[in-house]
């Protein structure tokens, strides 16, 4: 029994930056390299833009945000993230075992994400185990 591979990262985005993050995104995205073979033989070719997963319950994404205090991304390529006021959680449909013993599934995972926490000015990612390991941080340096 395992999990999806799941990174966490601060950011460091106003409401502003936080309403525009699913554009910044699709502008910025590009699937590593890395990924190609995993997303083509698990997945099906996704080239959707990142949006919000809207909840109807809420008249606007800024009301989600403040009174759900999260909002569910949808992004390409098996990518999903879920933006609270100061962390931004990226999940992808890989499994933890895959990123901790495929190479190109752990280069290509660190790679989107790495691009992601640049993208919302992270000081720290966090790769979250699935079980009793510890966890894997990266110091994002500017």
């Amino acid at each position: 029994m395992g999990v999806d591979f799941t990174a966490v990262c601060d950011h460091q985005l106003d409401w502003a930056g936080l309403y525009a993050l699913p554009a910044a995104l699709t502008q910025s995205w590009v699937l590593p390299e890395e990924l190609e073979g995993f997303v083509q033989e698990h997945l099906r070719q996704d080239t959707a833009p990142w949006c919000w997963a809207r909840n109807r319950a809420f008249s606007s994404v800024e009301e989600e945000l403040f009174e759900a205090n999260q909002l569910t991304l949808l992004g390409p390529h098996g990518f999903i993230g879920v933006v609270f006021r100061t962390v931004v959680e990226v999940s992808h449909l890989a499994r933890w075992w895959s990123f901790l013993e495929e190479q190109n599934v752990h280069i290509g995972l660190r790679r989107a994400c790495l691009n992601i926490a640049h993208l919302v000015k992270a000081r720290h990612l966090v790769y979250l185990p699935d079980s009793w390991l510890p966890p894997s941080q990266k110091e994002i340096s500017r």
